[in-house]
């Protein structure tokens, strides 16, 4: 399951269980139809209570899908929260082959060593 809420300019997703690629359409396809003011969209994921497998060309394939759906913002910062070292791993791997200039990602240990990161980003941005 995915859920999302929108909290001091910073969009905090929240994976629970069992993640499908059919959810993370349905969430690209959510972050398409609505759009936040500003030209710098802030994410938070939370992955501490997901399981995801998925191989290196399904993160190509997801990467892909979210890069078209949050291309009408000038930057991208995500911050991915994890908990497993094989999660760790993998989204690390992730964000270093689907770099670009439009987003940056980084995984991290802790929610508040991710808001921190964020927050650097966070000083002009305005609300919905």
């Amino acid at each position: 399951m995915i859920t999302h809420e929108f909290t001091d300019n910073i969009i905090h997703i929240n994976f629970t269980g069992e993640v499908t690629f059919d959810q993370l359409k349905e969430l690209s396809k959510n972050f398409s139809e609505q759009r936040i003011k500003g030209d710098t969209l802030l994410l938070l994921y939370d992955l501490r209570n997901a399981k995801l497998n998925f191989t290196v060309k399904d993160y190509k394939n997801i990467s892909d899908m979210a890069q078209e759906s949050t291309k009408g913002y000038k930057m991208v910062k995500a911050a991915f929260v994890v908990s497993s070292p094989k999660l760790t791993a993998m989204l690390s791997i992730f964000a270093q082959l689907t770099w670009s200039r439009h987003t940056q990602r980084k995984v991290f240990s802790t929610t508040s060593a991710a808001l921190a990161w964020l927050r650097l980003f966070n000083k002009h941005l305005s609300k919905f």
